[in-house]
């Protein structure tokens, strides 16, 4: 455990004790470090639920801009009521710990937050979160579609949202456009569409396994127009089948 002694040090800007064997629950005596910009407890052997006296210590040091709890023992929800209060936090790093439940929404109005890293907990919800650069929340418990509204992250230039549980069509459009890589969502084996695998044509208009009659004369009802495209793209296929292309020699 820290010693008490480290709650003396009231000029302390810049704190790194990451990758030692510091054990016991995260310190409460943050309201006398108000002048911290830099702190990182990773890879240590905190454990528990973060204390209430923390919550409400942690966020007197307005100055904080990166704060990295990743690779501990943490567990419990994430609470909202430190990240909120802290107007100049730019990095959250809480991954590979046990956090549970579900992501704050009040991270979503945080306008400095550019990283936000909650991979490897056991997270079960997707938040609608804006301005980020990099969010990573692979590896937790995450069901369900994919927001589209994903894709109005704007400032977005790196997603992994790889090992959940997430189905349904990936969303496109938007930023999204701009990572065009399957890696985001591998290991998520109930999506399809864009990068990943088609999806398959929805059963319910047709039974448990539709046939191309019942498809073809659908078409032909409701839809002739579709039915001459979908004729006419077969049609070409078959006089005019793909060219392969030869890289030329140079002599």
């Amino acid at each position: 455990m820290l010693p008490q002694e480290f709650c003396q040090l009231v000029l302390l800007n810049f704190l790194d004790l990451s990758s030692n064997q510091i054990y016991g629950d995260l310190p409460t005596c943050w309201s006398n470090l108000q002048q911290l910009f830099f702190l990182d407890l990773s890879s240590n052997a905190f454990s528990g639920k973060v204390p209430t006296s923390t919550s409400k210590s942690l966020p007197i040091c307005k100055n904080l801009t990166m704060v990295d709890l990743r690779d501990n023992r943490l567990s419990a929800e994430i609470s909202s009521r430190i990240w909120e209060s802290l107007p100049s936090l730019k990095i959250l790093q809480l991954c590979s710990n046990m956090f549970e439940g579900y992501i704050p929404w009040q991270l979503s109005n945080h306008s400095q937050l550019q990283l936000l890293d909650l991979a490897d907990n056991q997270l079960v919800e997707f938040a609608n979160l804006k301005g980020l650069q990099f969010l990573k929340l692979s590896r937790n418990n995450i069901s369900g579609s994919i927001p589209n509204d994903i894709g109005n992250m704007n400032a977005l230039e790196s997603l992994d949202l790889s090992c959940n549980a997430f189905s349904g069509r990936a969303p496109t459009g938007g930023q999204l456009e701009t990572l065009n890589d399957p890696s985001i969502y591998s290991n998520d084996y109930g999506l399809c569409g864009t990068v990943l695998s088609a999806c398959p044509i929805e059963s319910s208009r047709f039974g448990s396994e539709p046939n191309k009659d019942e498809f073809r004369s659908l078409l032909s009802h409701n839809h002739r127009d579709c039915y001459w495209i979908l004729a006419m793209v077969e049609l070409s296929y078959l006089d005019h089948p793909p060219l392969v292309y030869s890289t030329p020699q140079v002599l």
